[in-house]
């Protein structure tokens, strides 16, 4: 591609087809786990034990390390869990490098967890539901600090569980099924529960500024490039007259947009910006106001 660029001293973008991608793309998942968990009789959780390989592929990738490094953070997901052993390897392979995707660590945690549950509860003649209900950390115990040492600063789990179930219509499932089966079709039901980490410690940065159509307008790179973003935005834009502008990374530098779901998370601290950045103007403006 540069050689080509070079040679018609033009710009020259290439587009891989499926089958390049398989073997050349960066790879967002890679691990294998052994895990085992205790339960005391009520089916709560006593200790969990997790050995995992992570696969790095022939070299480190970009933020490579990340995926094995999330055991720490969200090992024990939204569950009261004990005690733990964590022992994660990171190892190199003759497979392409592995790096952050859609969630970067979270998926692989929570799906063993949550397999741990469901084995559980049907060893013990328990619901999927039930399992999970005697585990989450309560709501009144929050911050809470797990035995990872990361502490959770707010969380209702068992609320935002119950709605899952309300939204998905868990008490008409029956009917549901047995419509299914009359006519030679499988009908199942899953749980898993997810606690994602928001932020991740990265700089980022959005400009701030008073304009004629709006108290203040949002400039904030690349907006459109995560999913979910431009609604989040949207949802953004209807607080306090806010008016959001695209800009071009290359104009405010190179930052990090789109990591950790941290739009939603800085949501609040915008609009904190915006009233300080606008009182400030107002105050300037009626300094100047009164000179003239």
């Amino acid at each position: 591609v540069l050689w080509t660029a070079r040679k018609l001293g033009r710009r020259v973008r290439w587009l891989a087809d499926r089958g390049e991608g398989f073997l050349s793309d960066y790879q967002g998942r890679g691990q294998a786990a052994d895990a085992d968990a205790a339960f005391d009789a009520d089916g709560k959780f006593l200790a969990l034990r997790v050995r995992a390989l992570a696969d790095l592929g022939g070299y480190l990738g970009p933020r490579g390390s990340t995926a094995g490094n999330m055991w720490r953070i969200m090992g024990t997901s939204v569950y009261v869990i004990p005690a733990i052993d964590f022992d994660i390897h990171g190892v190199h392979t003759n497979r392409m490098p592995t790096c952050p995707y859609r969630g970067a660590g979270a998926p692989e945690a929570v799906f063993v967890i949550e397999r741990l549950l469901d084995t559980a509860a049907r060893e013990m003649g328990l619901t999927p539901a039930e399992i999970r209900y005697r585990n989450l950390v309560p709501a009144e115990a929050m911050p809470y600090r797990t035995p990872a040492l990361s502490t959770y600063d707010s969380g209702d789990f068992a609320a935002a569980m119950a709605e899952a179930e309300r939204l998905a219509d868990v008490a008409g499932f029956s009917t549901r099924r047995a419509d299914s089966e009359s006519r030679g079709l499988y009908r199942g039901l899953g749980y898993g529960n997810l606690l994602e980490a928001c932020g991740a410690g990265i700089a980022d940065r959005a400009d701030i500024e008073p304009t004629r159509t709006a108290a203040a307008s949002f400039s904030d790179p690349d907006f459109s490039g995560e999913p979910g973003r431009p609604e989040q935005l949207e949802a953004l834009e209807n607080i306090e007259q806010l008016e959001l502008l695209e800009q071009e990374s290359h104009r405010m530098g190179k930052l990090h947009s789109e990591i950790g779901s941290e739009l939603a998370q800085a949501a609040a601290l915008l609009t904190v910006a915006q009233r300080k950045s606008a009182e400030k103007v107002l105050k300037q403006w009626e300094k100047t106001s009164a000179e003239l």
